[in-house]
């Protein structure tokens, strides 16, 4: 493509523009210990295998239902609740909405900008790129990573997952940004680290796929899974304004 045509430039939130504090996964123990006067330290083994189960088929059939994934989460504290035995029914309910909640405001605060993402950003917007974000996820809680960091000043769109009913590599969600953003998918390109959902993806969808990399791993060896090979691989995200 040549660089003169390129009229957005599309980043993937989560571990590209931002990465965790501690893994995800550790958040879920926060969350139980903060409630564990309610629900009993001796319950412990039987909430979590619950909310395993709960927690892995949320992500995969998330979109199958009606509910707003919000509920979804909230459902699934309140499965593992009742698997206890151990909380009085009429209960059950607002304490499932605390541990979501709680959650969501844990996830949004767990978080920290990648070196160079504020100064990539800033240079796209000076050269007159429109800049959006696309972003696996629930709109509360990565709308809420957006505001601890002060990001939502910085894009032109900002196409969630829950928003289009997809994820990525769902053409559907690179469909929805790419309507918003007013753009054709041969001038766009999409920015991220994950191989299958933001390179594989994008490319897909008609879009140039940026692979972000700051690990240094082999990228032969990292994309032997996809037919799909990156327009571009960068290291750094300030290196966006090389290829531009």
């Amino acid at each position: 493509m040549n660089k003169l045509e390129v009229k957005a430039i599309f980043f993937d939130l989560d571990e590209t523009l931002i990465k965790n504090h501690i893994p995800v996964r550790k958040l879920f123990p926060t969350v139980f210990y903060s409630f564990v006067d309610q629900i009993g330290e001796q319950n412990k083994h039987v909430f979590f295998e619950a909310l395993k189960s709960q927690i892995n088929g949320l992500w995969l059939k998330m979109f199958e239902s009606n509910i707003c994934p919000e509920q979804q989460l909230i459902n699934c504290y309140l499965n593992s609740l009742n698997a206890t035995k151990a909380i009085n029914p009429g209960q059950i309910s607002s304490l499932a909405k605390q541990m979501a909640a709680n959650f969501i405001n844990l996830a949004a605060q767990n978080i920290q900008l990648h070196d160079g993402a504020i100064e990539t950003l800033e240079t796209l917007k000076k050269k007159d790129i429109k800049v959006g974000l696309i972003t696996n996820g629930m709109v509360s809680m990565q709308m809420g990573k957006l505001a601890t960091l002060e990001l939502e000043n910085y894009f032109d769109t900002i196409t969630i997952s829950a928003e289009a009913r997809a994820h990525k590599p769902a053409k559907a969600i690179f469909e929805l940004a790419l309507s918003r953003a007013n753009v054709i998918p041969c001038h766009a390109w999409h920015v991220g680290d994950h191989i299958k959902n933001d390179v594989s993806g994008a490319i897909k969808a008609g879009l140039q796929g940026i692979y972000y990399n700051p690990t240094h791993l082999h990228v032969e060896n990292s994309f032997a899974d996809v037919l799909e090979r990156p327009h571009y691989t960068i290291n750094s995200l300030i290196e966006i304004a090389d290829y531009i």
